[in-house]
């Protein structure tokens, strides 16, 4: 299907957009299922009958006016129509000029109610998005955040050391005590026993010689 064709397809079936063409004089030659139904008649009532009936003062005048004295062409038309009950509604409408006549083709122009409830509508959504990007950052962050709290850990786990031998401990030279975080001063050996992730235990190379002597199994006398 062409272009054309397909947008006359549509234009057709559309049940929002309205499309009226119509002779010079205003007589209807056609339309679609939209504009009849707006107006609460079928399409057999209005083809072959003057549009202006339709037109409420003085929109069909200025119509009228614009049919005769324009250049073919594309014009944004405001028309007010009152349909089969005589309720008034507006149609947001193109006129299109052209040596045949014309033809109005639109959507019905929204109540400022309707207006303000679609524009909360795109609000609301608009809110929506914000509400779930801005959850997902700061689940991001959080995250961040955990993984730093974790690194540091492990960073202050491994590296205590580093603290350790930075801290200068105060020793007696006299007596040889040293003076604890608690400003007491406490035998060398005893802090040591109390502090003992300062301490790897092992043994010199003179201890560990005079321990094997000591263990090995001594020859008896002949």
């Amino acid at each position: 299907m062409e272009s054309t064709e397909l947008l006359a397809h549509y234009l057709q079936t559309s049940a929002v957009v309205q499309l009226v063409r119509a002779t010079p004089e205003g007589l209807v030659t056609e339309c679609n299922q939209a504009f009849a139904t707006a107006l609460g008649v079928s399409r057999s009532q209005l083809i072959g009958r003057p549009i202006w009936g339709w037109l409420v003062d003085p929109d069909a005048q200025r119509l009228r006016e614009r049919i005769f004295t324009a250049e073919p062409g594309l014009f944004p038309q405001r028309i007010n129509l009152s349909d089969a009950q005589q309720h008034p509604y507006t149609l947001e409408a193109l006129l299109y000029l052209d040596s045949d006549g014309f033809a109005l083709i639109g959507e019905p122009a929204l109540s400022k109610e309707h207006a303000l409830r679609n524009e909360l509508l795109l609000l609301n959504n608009e809110l929506a998005v914000l509400t779930r990007e801005n959850a997902r950052q700061n689940k991001d962050l959080r995250k961040a955040q955990e993984e730093l709290e974790r690194v540091y850990d492990e960073l202050k786990n491994s590296h205590w050391h580093l603290k350790k031998i930075q801290e200068v401990l105060p020793i007696c030279m006299v007596c040889g005590k040293v003076r604890t975080e608690e400003a007491t001063w406490d035998d060398l050996i005893h802090y040591f026993k109390q502090n003992s992730d300062f301490l790897s235990h092992s043994y010199c190379p003179e201890c560990l010689a005079r321990i094997e002597a000591e263990l090995e199994p001594k020859e008896e006398a002949p």
